[in-house]
């Protein structure tokens, strides 16, 4: 099938779509494509400013793809139109009709009431993507959608990461809904199959209203502020039965981990769920039958694959392959790895079996869910005796419930006796501390400083909730047997180690120039990253950024009244920071009446703000003799720009011969300029 190319960086519309010459724009590559094309995303943003048209419309059989293994990173579609749907005129960034497939992207609206991905009355697939600053929700599905929705992260959009209306149905697997003020809403008549999803840190995280009548299976719905589950009006979820238990966990939520406010009752079998956290009428049932984990990777299938042919770009690509030769972890049928799937606890537990040797010291103890015919009795059996697993406290091991990081980390540890120095200075490492049990935290600190421990995408994120993928067991198992001598030392970014925590705050810094000075902003929470863990120390800021970081970090007094510009209106995101960045005196209007939010900031631009609203002083002209390009600074900015560059606040990449006036700025070089502004101000 062909595959056309686009680059909103490199590419012109004017060009053949090919590997060497891309498009520009998706606008454009959908307009040559036709059923069974593939359209190749670069790394780069999708929005008007640079061609696109919105909504961009996914037809039938065309798949829009991205980055799949980081889930969308630096690959962002934001944009807004108002389109026509069954519930009325709806702000839309990205429609998908039937049979088309979305992958590896970001997606926002940040328009009013704005949606990411609206689905309505058809069956496409929603694959590894990231909705981050929808306005309303990142998905909406209504009519009688049947939607696969898998491997997304749902994070920051003000309403719902998901929402689902009418009689749709559909998949929704894998996924992270984090963060949000629903992670999920199902109401109408939906009833969707919802596998394996974390739904975690949001208010509410499942909302079920009006009919909704959705089949809960391993999910963890952990740490939401208000419910885990809120069910109201006839709504009724499939919380398992005796034949098919439900497998979710619930724990650590604010009010309730469910409340039924229906005056229906609901069943629960195989799930975690205390009585005390629920409100309602609910009835607890055994469950007399232990499904076999689907897909089932371990005993090693047949044929085995001699090769995996899907870890191209996979960060934990080292991990994955060294243990496949060595014949510690195995693929599927297909040659595939599936990197991003989550790991069982009998899953893991073969796997425990096959990688250690040594002492069966514990007694054999059975779980009332574990039958001996079951395929992981031998390898659950086993790892428990070698002081790697337990069960928990009702007498189960729950062998088809997904593994979380925290229980691969603790598993770990235990088998492997490693101990602690016994302080907690280790914790420093991770900006989610508060989220380790404070029963786990000796284990956890163990794990640090023995360089157990790999956080992907963001090493300062550990995550202990989130449940743990093919690659973070493989990643973390590796590192075990590093520790326990039968592997060598590899190295990773993404390995967290205690002699170089400055390295573990964005993914994509590395030995960037600017990384000093992005640090130092972000050690003080006063500029941050992307939910993939990355800066994006090349992507531009526009000038609605630039004022609410000017406001974060600075503070302003209003040193002038307060104007009105017709293109910001007071429903926009960064009204308040324009007002308070204008009457500070840092910025002014781009023309008389406009401020031009969306343009992006030039670097002569960002000058001028930072030397005039600091009040800077002190330059000399012959300072500006070190920029090749000096003739290209207007006459009158001469005087700001040379005190920038006398109190070193011009940030320049290497080899830092040329100021570029007129050249965009890119996050980078706001933050160095930004940091040196602060730091030049502190001195006066």
């Amino acid at each position: 099938m062909p595959t056309l190319f686009v680059n909103p960086s490199t590419g012109n519309d004017a060009y053949d779509g090919s590997a060497a010459k891309p498009f520009k724009t998706i606008r454009q590559a959908l307009s040559a494509s036709s059923s069974g094309t593939t359209i190749q995303l670069a790394t780069g943003t999708y929005d008007a400013a640079n061609g696109e048209m919105f909504p961009i419309a996914i037809p039938s059989g065309i798949k829009l793809v991205g980055n799949a293994s980081s889930k969308g990173g630096g690959i962002m579609i934001s944009g807004s139109s108002t389109i026509a749907t069954n519930a009325g005129m709806q702000p839309v960034a990205v429609q998908v009709e039937d049979d088309a497939e979305l992958r590896g992207v970001t997606v926002s609206n940040t328009a009013t009431r704005g949606t990411g991905v609206w689905i309505e009355s058809t069956s496409p697939t929603i694959a590894n993507c990231t909705f981050t600053g929808c306005k309303r929700e990142g998905i909406r599905i209504s009519g009688s959608a049947k939607p696969t929705i898998e491997g997304c992260t749902f994070t920051r959009n003000d309403s719902y990461g998901i929402w689902m209306l009418g009689t749709s149905k559909g998949t929704l697997r894998g996924n992270r809904c984090d963060n949000t003020g629903t992670g999920i809403s199902i109401g109408d008549s939906s009833a969707p199959l919802i596998d394996g999803n974390a739904i975690v840190n949001n208010r509410v995280g499942l909302l079920l209203t009006h009919d909704a009548r959705p089949i809960l299976r391993n999910n963890e719905l952990r740490n939401n502020s208000d419910y885990g589950l809120s069910a109201i009006s006839q709504s009724l979820p499939d919380l398992g039965t005796s034949q098919s238990p439900g497998g979710n966990i619930f724990a650590g939520n604010g009010r309730k981990d469910l409340l039924n406010a229906t005056q229906l009752t609901f069943t629960s079998a195989g799930n975690q769920l205390s009585p005390t956290a629920v409100q309602g009428s609910i009835n607890f049932v055994a469950s007399d039958r232990v499904p076999t984990p689907t897909p089932t990777p371990t005993p090693t299938p047949s044929p085995a694959p001699s090769r995996l042919t899907d870890l191209g770009g996979s960060w934990a690509e080292p991990f994955i392959s060294a243990l496949f030769e060595r014949g510690y972890v195995s693929g599927f049928p297909d040659g595939t790895y599936r990197p991003n799937n989550p790991v069982t606890r009998a899953e893991f537990a073969a796997l425990i079996s096959k990688a250690f040797d040594g002492s069966l010291t514990n007694a054999a103890k059975s779980f009332i869910d574990v039958q001996t015919n079951f395929w992981g009795y031998s390898a659950i059996t086993e790892a428990t005796r070698l002081g790697f697993l337990t069960g928990f406290p009702d007498g189960t091991y729950r062998p088809s419930q997904n593994l979380t990081r925290l229980q691969t980390l603790l598993a770990l540890v235990s088998g492997l006796g490693l101990t602690g120095s016994g302080g907690t200075a280790a914790l420093s490492a991770f900006d989610d501390q508060s989220q380790i049990p404070g029963w786990a935290i000796a284990a956890i600190v163990a794990a640090t400083e023995k360089g157990l421990v790999v956080n992907y995408p963001n090493p300062r994120l550990l995550r202990p909730s989130y449940s743990a993928t093919r690659a973070d067991v493989a990643a973390t198992l590796y590192q075990a047997l590093v520790i326990d001598g039968q592997l060598p030392e590899t190295s990773s970014s993404f390995i967290v180690s205690l002699d170089n925590l400055d390295n573990l705050s964005f993914a994509d810094i590395g030995n960037h120039w600017a990384k000093d000075d992005i640090l130092y902003l972000s050690e003080q929470n006063l500029i941050g990253g992307y939910p993939d863990g990355t800066f994006r120390p090349q992507e531009k800021m526009n000038r609605a950024q630039f004022a609410a970081l000017i406001t974060q970090v600075f503070r302003p007094r209003a040193r002038r009244a307060a104007t009105s510009f017709s293109d910001v209106p007071s429903t926009f995101w960064a009204y308040k920071s324009i007002q308070t960045a204008y009457q500070g005196g840092f910025l002014s209007g781009f023309s008389e009446n406009t401020f031009g939010p969306n343009l992006n900031v030039q670097r002569l631009q960002a000058i001028l703000a930072l030397v005039n609203g600091l009040g800077l002083e002190g330059g000399d002209l012959s300072a500006l003799g070190q920029f090749a390009d000096r003739d290209e600074i207007p006459n009158w900015a001469q005087p700001a720009v040379a005190t920038a560059a006398t109190l070193n606040v011009i940030a320049t990449p290497p080899p830092g011969t040329h100021f570029e006036p007129n050249r965009d700025a890119t996050r980078a070089e706001i933050a160095a300029m930004v940091t040196r502004a602060l730091k030049a101000n502190d001195r006066r």
